[in-house]
C-alpha cells in the first residue's frame, strides 16, 4: 500500500501538473467498482462526508497527489476534461456530473446526463482529445461527444448485469466499450457493437480497471481485489504489474495524473463526516481509527502469519488515516525524525519513508533517545507490496550500545509498526570470544523500551540487541496492557541476556502473539518480580536458539523466602516450538498466581521433572520449574556452587492444563515436526 503525502490536515488540496500527452479513458463506478459486479448502483445519495482521493504517479508508488473532491456516495470517475493531456477527478451524482480541472478543484464543469441508478462511463468517443460522459443502462450504452446532455451514440452491448468497461483497445485514439462478467471480458473496437476481443482475466468478486499501463498507446485490462492490483500489458495476458495500493473498500480510479502518457493507480474513498473523533479521544488507549482487522488465524503459508511482513493487513497508510484526527507526516531525512516526534500530538502519525536507512549512533553516544509520545504512531511500510517488490520498511539503527535507555522509548497509547530496528551486535558474546575487555561490544543494549500503558508494537523486525529487542520498564506508570504481535525477533542473543521481549522491572504485563523468533537466547522472559505477567500464544519459534525459549526468573531461595517468587501469572499456549537443544519453558520459582503451559506443539521430546530435588539441567528437560540456591556470601562462600533444584510439578505450575481446567484436558504435543505441527509452509 502506498498513500502518503508529506503532511495532510483536514481537507488538504494538492494540484496535478498540466503536461501535454496522450489522454486515457477508463471506468470507475461507485458501487460496482468495489467488486460487487452484479449489484446495481445505489439510488439517491444518502452518505455524508467527503470523497477523498489518493493518486500515485507510478504503479504501486506513493500517493503523490491527495485531495478532496465530491461527496461520500458519489461515483468516482476520471478523465481529461479539457484536452490538456492530464486526467483529473470527477463524480457522478444521481445523473449530474461534476468535473474538476485539477486534483482538488471546485467543479468547474457541470452537466446533466443520465439518471439515478445508471452506471457512469468516461471516454473520448470521437477522438478529439477530450473525454466526455456516458452511461450504461440495462445493457444499452448512451454516450455524448460533449457535455450538452445530448445522446450522440446509442447501442446495445452486453447484459444488464454486466460491468461496463471502456478503453482504446486498438490504439486508434478513440475510446470504445466492453463488458466484464465474472472475469470474462468482451470488447468491441467500434461504437456499433460486435465482439472483437474476448478473453478471461480476473475472477468473480474482483473490480475491473482499464488503462495504458506501459505507455504504448493501447488500453489493457486489470483487476483489483481488495487492495491488490494485477494489471496486464496486453489483452488477455497475465499479471505484468502486481502491487498493493489503497485498502479494501476503496474505489479504484486509475489515471494519467502527471501527463506522461502512462496510466497509474489511484483510489477514491468515502471520508467520514465532520463528526470525527477528537484528538483527545484518539489518544485514549485502543482507539481503532484507520486500522484494518487482522484475521484471527489465517491459513498456514500466509506470508505475514508469523512475524508480519509481506501482505500484512494493518500497514499504516494515509488513505486509512484520512478518517482520523491528527496529522500525518512523512519523514524523509534523519535530522527531522526526532524533531517531528518531539512535536507530535496524540493521534498523530509519524511515517518514515520506506526506503530510509537512518543511523542514530551519534544520538546514542550522546545518550539521546528517540521518544514516541503518548498516543502517537511511529510507522513505516514493512510488507507493503510495490511493483519493484515487497518493502522491508525503514531501518533505524545504532552501532553502539544504548545500555538501559534504549534507542526508542514509547509512551502510553503509542504504537510502533512497520519498521526495522537494529542494534549493534548480533553475536552471543561468549566470554572466550571476548577474553579481555569487551568494551562496547557486549554491553547490554535495548532496542525499544516501553514506559507506559497500552503500548503496541507490531509488524517490526527487531534484531542485533544484546540485552533485549523490547524491554518493559515501568517508570512513573505501570507498563500494562502491552500488545506485541506479528514481529520478527532474531539475533538478540548475548549470554546472560539476549531476550526478544523482557519484562524488565516493576509492574509489567504483555500479550505476545503471532511473532517469529530465531537466534535469541530467550524469546520471552521476566525478571521474576511480583506483578509481572505475560501470555505467549501463537508464536513460531524456529530451530536456532542460545537458550530455553519462554522463561521467568525469580530471586534465590533464602531462609525467609523458601518459595521463591517467579512472577505472577504466566500463560504459554498454542505456540510452535521447533528448537530442540534447550527447554521450551522454564519457570525459576513459584508464581504468585500460577504458570500454565498447554496446547503447544514442540519438536523436543517430552521430559518433565517430577521428583523434588533433582539437579537442574536446562538441556535435558522440556517444561520445568526450578529453584535456585542462595548466592555466595562471606559466611557461605560455597553457596555459589550449589545447583538449581527442581520443584515437583504442581506447585502453582500446571502442564497440559489451562486456567480453570482439569489436568490433562489440553495436552501439549512433543517430538513433532513442522509438518506435524502444521507450520511447514511458514518456514520462510
Amino acid at each position: 500500500m502506498a498513500i502518503w503525502p508529506t503532511k495532510v490536515t483536514g481537507n488538504s488540496t494538492m494540484f496535478c501538473p498540466h503536461v501535454s500527452t496522450k489522454r486515457m479513458a477508463l471506468l470507475s463506478i461507485s458501487a460496482l467498482i468495489l467488486g460487487l459486479a452484479a449489484v446495481p448502483p445505489a439510488v439517491a445519495t444518502t452518505a455524508t462526508g467527503d470523497k477523498d482521493w489518493n493518486l500515485s504517479n507510478s504503479l504501486g508508488g506513493d500517493g503523490e497527489l491527495v485531495c478532496t473532491y465530491g461527496a461520500a456516495g458519489d461515483g468516482a470517475v476520471s478523465g481529461d476534461w479539457d484536452g490538456n493531456g492530464t486526467d483529473t477527478p470527477g463524480v457522478f451524482r444521481d445523473g449530474t456530473w461534476h468535473l474538476a480541472d485539477s486534483c482538488g478543484g471546485t467543479g468547474e464543469l457541470t452537466s446533466s446526463f443520465g439518471d439515478v441508478g445508471d452506471k457512469p462511463v468516461v471516454g473520448d468517443w470521437d477522438g478529439n482529445g477530450t473525454d466526455t460522459p456516458g452511461f450504461f443502462r440495462e445493457g444499452v450504452w448512451y454516450l455524448s461527444d460533449d457535455r450538452s446532455g445530448e445522446v450522440d451514440h446509442q447501442f446495445a452491448f452486453g447484459l444488464s448485469t454486466d460491468t461496463p468497461v471502456v478503453g482504446d483497445w486498438n490504439g486508434d485514439g478513440m475510446t470504445t466499450v466492453g463488458v466484464w462478467r465474472d472475469g470474462t471480458w468482451q470488447l468491441t473496437d467500434s461504437l456499433e457493437g460486435g465482439v472483437d476481443h474476448g478473453f478471461t482475466y480476473g475472477a468473480t468478486g474482483d473490480a475491473p480497471v482499464v488503462g495504458d499501463w506501459n505507455g504504448d498507446g493501447r488500453d489493457t485490462p486489470g483487476v483489483v481485489s481488495g487492495a491488490e492490483w494485477s494489471l496486464s500489458d496486453v489483452l488477455g495476458g497475465t499479471g505484468d504489474h502486481q502491487f498493493s495500493y489503497g485498502v479494501a473498500g476503496d474505489q479504484p480510479v486509475p489515471g494519467d495524473w502527471d501527463g506522461d502518457g502512462t496510466v497509474t493507480a489511484g483510489v477514491a474513498q468515502d471520508g467520514a463526516d465532520e463528526a470525527l473523533l477528537t484528538a483527545e479521544s484518539a489518544a485514549a488507549a485502543k482507539v481503532e481509527c484507520g486500522r484494518t482487522p487482522i484475521p484471527a488465524n489465517p491459513p498456514s503459508g500466509t506470508s505475514y502469519k508469523f512475524g508480519g511482513g509481506a501482505g500484512y493487513p494493518d500497514i499504516v497508510t494515509q488513505v486509512k488515516f484520512k478518517k482520523c484526527p491528527g496529522e500525518f507526516t512523512v519523514v524523509r531525512k534523519k535530522s527531522k525524525l526526532k524533531e517531528t516526534l518531539d512535536d507530535a500530538d496524540p493521534g498523530d502519525v509519524v511515517y518514515v519513508r520506506d526506503s530510509a536507512k537512518f543511523d542514530f549512533t551519534s544520538l546514542t553516544k550522546d545518550h539521546i533517545v528517540l521518544h514516541v509520545p503518548n498516543g502517537v504512531t511511529l510507522a513505516s511500510g514493512r510488507g507493503r507490496q510495490r511493483e519493484d517488490g515487497t518493502s522491508r520498511g525503514a531501518l533505524l539503527k545504532t552501532t553502539v550500545a544504548t545500555e538501559g535507555r534504549g534507542m526508542i522509548s514509547v509512551g502510553t497509547g503509542a504504537r510502533i509498526t512497520g519498521l526495522r530496528i537494529q542494534g549493534h551486535n548480533d553475536t552471543n558474546c561468549i566470554q572466550e570470544n571476548y577474553p579481555a575487555d569487551p568494551g562496547e561490544t557486549c554491553v547490554n543494549s535495548r532496542g525499544i523500551v516501553a514506559t507506559g500503558e497500552s503500548i503496541e508494537v507490531d509488524n517490526v523486525e527487531i534484531f542485533d540487541w544484546t540485552y533485549a529487542g523490547i524491554a518493559l520498564a515501568p517508570g512513573e506508570v505501570d507498563v500494562i496492557d502491552t500488545h506485541i504481535h506479528h514481529n520478527y525477533f532474531h539475533h538478540n542473543r548475548k549470554q546472560e541476556a539476549g531476550y526478544g521481549v523482557v519484562l524488565d522491572t516493576g509492574t509489567s504485563e504483555a500479550l505476545v502473539e503471532w511473532n517469529r523468533f530465531n537466534y535469541n537466547r530467550h524469546a520471552v522472559a521476566g525478571n521474576g518480580g511480583t506483578k509481572q505477567s505475560y501470555e505467549a500464544r501463537y508464536n513460531l519459534v524456529l530451530s536456532e536458539s542460545e537458550g530455553h525459549i519462554f522463561d521467568m526468573h525469580g530471586d534465590p531461595a533464602e531462609e525467609n523466602n523458601p518459595e521463591r517468587i517467579a512472577g505472577t501469572d504466566i500463560r504459554i499456549h498454542h505456540n510452535y516450538i521447533l528448537h530442540t537443544r534447550f527447554a521450551s519453558v522454564l519457570v525459576r520459582g513459584i508464581p504468585e498466581v500460577g504458570s500454565w503451559t498447554w496446547s503447544n506443539c514442540m519438536a523436543r521430546e517430552r521430559k518433565i521433572p517430577i521428583p523434588d530435588g533433582e539437579e537442574a539441567n536446562f538441556t535435558t528437560y522440556t517444561i520445568a520449574q526450578a529453584i535456585a540456591q542462595p548466592d555466595a556470601t562471606p559466611d557461605n562462600p560455597d553457596d555459589a556452587e550449589l545447583p538449581d533444584k527442581f520443584y515437583p510439578t504442581g506447585t502453582r505450575f500446571f502442564v497440559d492444563q489451562k486456567p480453570g481446567g482439569a489436568p490433562g484436558d489440553v495436552e501439549n504435543e512433543f517430538g513433532r515436526t513442522a509438518e506435524q505441527c502444521g507450520v511447514a509452509k511458514d518456514l520462510r
